[in-house]
């Protein structure tokens, strides 16, 4: 059993390993969401473990560098309105933007269980072209 409880106010979010009846006291205290290099807890480390969902890295660009895989990439696909049902594009991949190969890259982690995790970072072309201007060759 898993509980998140946040006030109606807003403010900490908790967790708690009973139903919501049973409560009493404090819970442990969550983050909503990771900033920078947090590595502290946060609802997708709370709740994929208890799905029974493993850490992944997901690819977020051409060049290969990766995100994290969490509840907020995950969601569009559980969550979907009525205008994503009946709009044009997937409601897993919706509009191209920012995010078109971290939403494409979890589907596919959703669907074979492999991750990116062993991809390998491009380095970007300025930092390549200036590299060879100043190398001997």
């Amino acid at each position: 059993m898993l509980t998140l409880k946040r006030g109606l106010e807003g403010g900490k979010l908790e967790a708690h390993d009973v139903a919501i009846q049973d409560i009493h006291g404090e819970g442990k205290i969550i983050a909503p969401v990771r900033k920078g290099t947090s590595k502290g807890p946060d609802v997708t480390s709370i709740l994929f473990p208890f799905a029974g969902i493993k850490e992944a890295k997901l690819r977020k660009n051409a060049r290969g560098e990766t995100q994290r895989f969490s509840i907020r990439t995950l969601a569009p696909i559980f969550l979907v309105d009525e205008v994503s049902i009946i709009d044009e594009y997937s409601p897993v991949t919706g509009r191209s933007g920012y995010d078109d190969t971290a939403r494409k890259r979890m589907f596919s982690y959703i669907l074979t269980g492999h991750d990116d995790g062993g991809v390998t970072v491009e380095e970007k072309p300025q930092i390549l072209i200036s590299i060879l201007k100043n190398s001997k060759l």
